[in-house]
């Protein structure tokens, strides 16, 4: 339950870092009020509460299951596997990856399509400049998200269709599930 934790509070945290970089570019005074110390503290507490309510089919079900060695492993105890298996992992997808993503992207691209549209008191070569880093920032931002967190849900969602595992295929899991944490 602690790791499906901290795998979604880091993507809610990303998501409104995002946020945050929004109102501080596109809206720097308007929302200035809102973006003090004790809102962003205020707003993690909320990011860690929604994390853990999404997580409550973990809560739930996590258990400790017997290995074929004798020892045990820490798993999740589904009711009904065959079912809930697909359903859990969609419902992983969209909250802990798809839904964030969308909102990353689509904040960095209102950011993009903001500063394009700003008749800024710079000279055009330093509005330039300046579009090029935030551009160059976005993407970043994107792709290092998509890069550390889509083979891992990737894999997730292959594993619906994959009876037997193969030693190529966990070994490929665990490699997508370190490039998640090294996010």
């Amino acid at each position: 339950a602690l790791d499906s934790n901290s795998q979604i509070v880091s993507t809610y945290i990303l998501t409104v870092m995002t946020l945050d970089r929004y109102l501080a570019t596109v809206h720097p005074i308007r929302f200035n009020h809102i973006r003090t110390p004790c809102v962003a503290v205020a707003v993690v507490g909320l990011v860690w509460i929604l994390s853990l309510l999404s997580i409550t089919p973990v809560w739930m079900y996590a258990g400790l299951m017997p290995l074929r060695d004798g020892s045990v492993g820490c798993a999740l105890l589904l009711p009904n596997p065959a079912t809930d298996t697909y359903w859990f992992t969609l419902y992983q997808f969209v909250l802990a990856f798809a839904l964030p993503l969308v909102i990353i992207c689509v904040v960095f691209f209102k950011i993009l399509q903001n500063m394009a549209a700003t008749v800024a008191p710079l000279p055009q070569h330093s509005l330039r400049v300046r579009t090029r880093k935030v551009t160059r920032m976005a993407v970043a931002i994107c792709l290092a998200f998509f890069i550390c967190w889509a083979p891992h849900y990737i894999l997730q969602l292959a594993h619906l269709s994959v009876q037997r595992p193969s030693y190529a295929f966990l070994y490929a899991y665990n490699v997508a599930i370190s490039m998640g944490y090294a996010k």
